[in-house]
């Protein structure tokens, strides 16, 4: 819990830095690609060194265990490699890789954005990024809902390729997505006035 708590600082922090500054998208740029970098060469080196082993016998136990109800304890090796199948298992070097492939995309794609080919060649994507947490409850309803290979590359590809098609639409319209929208008249009703001043991102 406590790393789910270490990502939700990082988040808080990126969202308050001056996206509007080259230098600071550039910054943001080097340091996610070195921290992926990192992350992934410490886990790529444990795995060498004997650590998957463990992790499959985790992996190969964690299903049985959650279904009878108990509660999963993630062996310490967890702290230094990734797993290969990540059906289960949820290392620290797979959350720091997620945390700098995400800051690297950030400084990235904001910087490509100021440029209009790029802006229009990135709208549906976009346009899908601005429905995140509609899509982050999407895909856990879906994946509830599919018991065969529930991470295969064609659902994965199908589901992208939905959300992005119906973010473009819904945008086109709607400037919210459906969860972002309640959750926009959840404030405004919380905190009367504050939702008139509110400007939509186009």
């Amino acid at each position: 819990m406590s790393l789910f708590v270490l990502l939700a600082g990082v988040s808080f922090a990126v969202g308050r830095l001056d996206l509007h500054s080259r230098a600071v998208r550039l910054r943001m740029l080097v340091t996610g690609v070195l921290v992926a970098a990192v992350s992934w060469t410490v886990s790529s080196v444990a795995m060498v060194a004997g650590v998957s082993a463990v992790l499959d016998r985790f992996d190969a136990g964690a299903r049985a265990t959650l279904e009878a109800g108990g509660h999963l304890v993630f062996p310490w090796e967890s702290l230094l490699a990734m797993p290969p199948r990540m059906t289960f298992s949820l290392s620290v070097p797979t959350l720091v890789l997620t945390a700098g492939v995400g800051i690297a995309l950030i400084g990235g794609v904001v910087t490509l954005m100021e440029r209009p080919v790029w802006r229009r060649a990135l709208w549906p994507l976009a346009a899908t990024g601005s429905h995140a947490l509609t899509w982050y409850a999407g895909h856990l309803l879906a994946l509830r809902a599919i018991d065969d290979s529930p991470y295969s590359f064609l659902l994965f590809a199908v589901f992208v390729g939905f959300a992005m098609v119906f973010s473009v639409v819904w945008r086109h319209w709607i400037q919210r997505g459906p969860l972002e929208w309640l959750v926009h008249r959840v404030v405004v009703l919380a905190v009367p006035g504050r939702g008139t001043s509110c400007r939509e991102v186009s």
